[in-house]
């Protein structure tokens, strides 16, 4: 019987979440031609989808002859590519796929903490299934909910009790043989090798989770060199493959691009008091100069002119780097006003556009931290209002108004959650259970890495954040938050090594 109340809270939890996302979803589903990207990176990651359907290799190009992408990593576009080759080339079915992982973010959340936290886990799940990072994300084709999804499922696989399956034949003649599940762990490295193969998926979807095997793999409960392995096995011929194309090693390039132009040009920006896309032509023209390229940029488009050369981009970014240094405590300010940027809800111009309203390409955009920041201090409260809200309809400001007391609900009870986790070590009527229950110092891990995982994803974009670089983030969020809400309701961890 209690199984089966497992089992329909976690489908509660899936279907509730992937309604909501349907019913955002429907007009994309009656005028298929509101599918197509609305917004720069989308279009290159269905740029990349056609041309591996195509035959053309991994090429954001158009046309002929189809110069290897070096920027972007291989799993949305090969996954939008299966899509195709298997229901069509329209991003429709990129934005509906993103609706069941998103979903399924919701159940592995819920799983997560079910055995430990039971209600706690029922409100978790059931608080990401009305994320509004995610309920927007969902609608453009981008990579955060892939993204998170991967993360969470490693975390699942290698934190979620293993069992050790064998056959069990019942009773009576006819009946099938039925799996069961032993005390014994005999399958946990299994589940280590996936969890280590889902991080290197996440690191194959978006960079930035190339060092989480840093931040989590010394919490994990087991077996930690197999999930290593997994990892290396997933992300290892990306590498191989950059080194055969361009005779150098190397993950991606979006390191040494942000750095130059986006961590760089933002004290350039704020020494000079010129916009960031100025003070990217002034550090290409530095590198021109230093490297002797022979190439002055005048526009946006003549810093991309080796867009497919890592080595220019590493010598780029070596430019960037010195700013910094030479300027470390203006890059902290500016590093501060795009966490702060970060920290909001989702851009209220982002709304309009998941219905087809392209407020982006129409030239409305917000901009990251530091440009809200400069436009608070320059103008007033009223001109950045005035700004974001600029365009957007009625619904859009009710959207974005609820958004924002769901994230600062999130933020307390997460911190709460946190707190109460990390440090509790049973009082009161529970002052047995540090005798009884073997699971403290594990929870105290769980809460650690889900809290600095989060302050990760939170604090490493830097100048360029937006609120979307946070999406994973609210995952790890919305798990401390079910610790504490557990905890409020009398909840406490239960003893259950099974499924």
């Amino acid at each position: 019987m209690f199984y089966n109340i497992r089992v329909k809270k976690a489908l509660l939890v899936f279907s509730l979440a992937l309604l909501v996302r349907f019913v955002m979803s429907i007009p994309f589903i009656w005028k298929p031609e509101m599918s197509l990207p609305a917004y720069g990176d989308a279009i290159g990651y269905h740029r990349l989808a056609l041309n591996l359907l195509a035959g053309h290799g991994f090429s954001l190009y158009p046309n002929p002859p189809f110069t290897p992408d070096c920027f972007r990593t291989p799993a949305f576009p090969m996954l939008l590519a299966f899509l195709y080759k298997a229901f069509g080339p329209s991003p429709l079915w990129g934005i509906l796929v993103n609706d069941l992982l998103a979903a399924a973010i919701a159940l592995l959340v819920y799983l997560m903490l079910k055995d430990r936290w039971p209600r706690g886990a029922l409100l978790a799940g059931l608080l990401y299934a009305f994320n509004p990072l995610s309920l927007v994300y969902c609608q453009e084709l981008m990579t955060e909910t892939l993204f998170t999804f991967s993360l969470v499922l490693g975390l699942l696989l290698l934190f979620w009790p293993a069992g050790e399956f064998s056959w069990a034949r019942r009773t009576g003649t006819g009946r099938p043989p039925i799996l069961r599940v032993e005390e014994e762990q005999s399958f946990s490295w299994l589940f280590a090798l996936g969890g280590g193969i889902c991080l290197g998926l996440a690191a194959l979807t978006r960079p930035v989770g190339l060092y989480l095997p840093v931040l989590i793999l010394p919490f994990a409960p087991r077996r930690w060199h197999i999930a290593i392995g997994g990892f290396a096995a997933a992300v290892l011929p990306w590498f191989l493959r950059n080194w055969i194309v361009y005779g150098m090693p190397f993950f991606s390039t979006v390191e040494w691009v942000n750095m130059a132009y986006y961590n760089g040009a933002a004290v350039v920006s704020a020494q000079r008091g010129i916009t960031l896309r100025q003070a990217d032509i002034i550090i290409f023209n530095e590198a021109s100069d230093r490297y002797c390229w022979g190439v002055v940029a005048k526009d946006e488009d003549d810093i991309w002119l080796f867009e497919e050369n890592p080595r220019k981009w590493r010598l780029l970014s070596g430019i960037g780097f010195g700013h910094i240094l030479g300027n470390p405590d203006l890059y902290l300010s500016e590093h501060m006003k795009g966490t702060l940027g970060l920290l909001g809800p989702v851009h209220p111009y982002r709304l309009p556009a998941v219905y087809g309203h392209n407020l982006f390409l129409a030239g409305k955009r917000v901009g990251s931290g530091p440009e809200l920041f400069g436009l608070l201090v320059r103008e007033g409260p009223a001109a950045l209002v005035s700004r974001m809200f600029e365009g957007i309809p009625w619904w859009g400001t009710v959207f974005w108004i609820a958004a924002l007391f769901y994230q600062l609900c999130l933020y307390v009870l997460a911190a709460l959650g946190f707190v109460r986790t990390a440090f509790w070590a049973g009082t009161g009527t529970e002052g047995l259970r540090s005798r009884t229950c073997p699971y403290p110092t594990r929870d105290r891990h769980l809460a650690w890495m889900l809290a600095l995982v989060a302050l990760y994803f939170m604090l490493i974009p830097g100048p360029m954040a937006v609120p979307r670089m946070r999406h994973p983030a609210d995952a790890m969020l919305v798990m401390l938050a079910g610790m504490f809400l557990a905890h409020r309701a009398g909840i406490y961890p239960r003893i259950n090594s099974g499924f």
